[in-house]
């Protein structure tokens, strides 16, 4: 990951065990305000729900392809999966980090659900889980937002595990963090 030489998996432990530890983990990062005419886009404002906005609102874009995170719903309702495409109007609100550096992202504003990493696939460590808006207690409700090597983008992660990209319509997973994967570099609001 850019700025940090580590390579991803100690830089990972290191976020991991921050979190249990309190404080924030060295490669964890406020994430700055947009700078004017970055590729972070907040809806026109005619398509904007109401009830939806605020400080921290706007688009999720992946860098690979442009491509903003929406819903597979019409409206952000509990347990809708999260989409490349899809309903985007809503947006996505990000929370101020916890004590551990810890963010969360809802959609419209900070009253919606939360975005989870939802239930992995079986395997060890848990890879391929599906993310979603959560439909009641979950635990898996925080980010680590780290650099990517894309200027002005970041990594989501959770552990060694990174929001990943699908394609077009399809749902987002979270999978092994590989370095420079675009499909894994995100602007945020």
């Amino acid at each position: 990951m850019a700025g940090d030489s580590r390579n991803p998996s100690e830089a990972s432990a290191t976020a991991t065990s921050s979190r249990s530890g309190g404080g924030a983990a060295p490669n964890q990062q406020t994430p700055p305000h947009p700078a004017p005419g970055a590729t972070t886009a907040k809806p026109p404002a005619s398509t904007v729900p109401a009830g939806c906005g605020g400080a921290n609102w706007g688009a999720i874009v992946n860098v690979a392809d442009g491509q903003k995170l929406g819903l597979a719903t019409d409206s952000p309702s509990a347990g809708a999966a999260a989409v490349m495409g899809g309903t985007t109007a809503y947006g996505w609100v990000r929370s101020a980090p916890d004590p551990g550096g810890w963010y969360q992202f809802h959609p419209c504003n900070l009253s919606g659900p939360v975005l989870v990493q939802g239930e992995s696939d079986g395997g060890w460590p848990a890879q391929n889980r599906k993310v979603q808006l959560s439909s009641g207690f979950s635990f898996m409700t925080t980010w680590s937002v780290v650099t990517a090597s894309t200027s002005g983008a970041y990594y989501l992660q959770a552990g060694d595990t990174c929001l990943t990209n699908n394609g077009p319509g399809k749902q987002v997973t979270m999978t092994a963090c590989t370095p420079a994967n675009k499909f894994q570099e995100w602007r945020i609001p």
